[in-house]
């Protein structure tokens, strides 16, 4: 049953606050492998610039670190960047859904993401991402994320 205190649009800065942690795993669209993957998140809000500090650690044993910045540029609408990131990263709301849009500099060519994250009953946010280049899907991302 929906949880009636929940919001009816997911506005990312209200959201993020506070410790949260993703847990999901990237699915190879040709192969079916899966990567398993964990990342805590570190959200500060500043009244203008959302800052996500990541920290990830892979199924394999690998880790890594990356700092998204989402400038609020209007009502529902935010400018990405992150360190590997090619260009700017469009993100906007869709009622209990963030869109977001970019390309990622991954073994040194870049790939498009369209990603979809969704305000679930629980509270919980499910992502969904695409992975592709040339219009060729790669693989997809799916985590859900939560609070602490």
């Amino acid at each position: 049953m929906p949880d009636a205190t929940l919001p009816a649009t997911l506005v990312l800065e209200n959201f993020f606050s506070g410790p949260m942690r993703a847990e999901g795993s990237f699915v190879n669209a040709w192969s079916r492998s899966r990567r398993g993957i964990v990342i805590d998140m570190m959200p500060t809000w500043d009244g203008k610039v959302l800052s996500l500090d990541e920290r990830f650690v892979y199924s394999d044993g690998e880790t890594d670190h990356k700092l998204w910045r989402l400038e609020k540029t209007g009502p529902g609408t935010y400018a990405g960047t992150r360190e590997d990131m090619i260009g700017m990263g469009r993100v906007w709301t869709d009622g209990r859904a963030v869109r977001l849009n970019y390309v990622l500099r991954l073994m040194g060519t870049g790939f498009d993401f369209n990603e979809t994250m969704t305000l679930r009953d629980d509270g919980s946010v499910l992502g969904r991402s695409t992975v592709k280049k040339w219009g060729i899907l790669i693989g997809r991302v799916e985590p859900v994320i939560r609070r602490g």
